[in-house]
């Protein structure tokens, strides 16, 4: 799977209590970023905007505005600085098991993996394609038990597809690699960079 190479986002800060959200959930995701006062030329480097304005603000630039949701609003700056209004694919790597790993690959980009409980796994299945801006989602699952709830989530989407495949082992190419990835973390990495095993499908 190929990786796009990610520019610079430009943050125009006008409220600074959104700003912060804004620039942690940048950090969380490792996007490069610059900040920008308000009226402030933005870089040639800086291929989407995402002003954080006060509410009687003015602001005259064109971008993604901040809508309350830090994690929302930087996916959909991520899309818009690769020139489209959604991801044209998000492929999530599903490990499954009583803590639950997830990774989350935008369009060749590894934007977040992190576990949860195995009872909260439907409702990350859903918050994912609640908050992703997609055509299409691709949710790929390794061997082991997978929660009912999570399941019917995602076949109940019609931008979702399930692949289900064997896990294999694999070294982690450089560009998705993370420090201190947990076990679970990594499996499910691997998971959604694997392509379909045809012997191994539960439908």
């Amino acid at each position: 799977m190929e990786r796009r190479v990610l520019r610079y986002i430009g943050v125009v800060v006008d409220d600074i209590k959104a700003s912060y959200r804004v620039i942690r959930e940048l950090k969380a995701k490792r996007i490069p970023f610059v900040l920008l006062k308000p009226g402030e030329q933005s870089p040639d480097h800086v291929t989407a905007l995402i002003i954080c304005e006060v509410a009687d603000s003015d602001l005259l630039y064109k971008g993604v505005r901040y809508n309350g949701d830090a994690h929302n609003t930087v996916l959909r700056a991520i899309s818009l600085s690769k020139g489209r209004e959604e991801f044209e694919l998000v492929v999530v790597g599903v490990d499954p098991g009583e803590s639950t790993g997830f990774a989350v690959i935008a369009d060749g980009d590894f934007l977040e993996g992190y576990t949860v409980a195995k009872i909260r796994a439907g409702d990350e299945a859903k918050e994912i394609l609640a908050s992703y801006p997609a055509s299409n989602f691709l949710f790929r699952i390794g061997k082991g038990r997978v929660g009912r709830d999570l399941l019917r989530t995602v076949r109940s989407d019609p931008r979702a597809a399930v692949e289900f495949v064997t896990e294999t082992k694999m070294e982690i190419p450089v560009v998705y690699r993370r420090k201190g990835m947990r076990k679970d973390v990594k499996s499910a990495l691997i998971i959604a960079l694997t392509s379909k095993d045809e012997r191994f499908d539960r439908g």
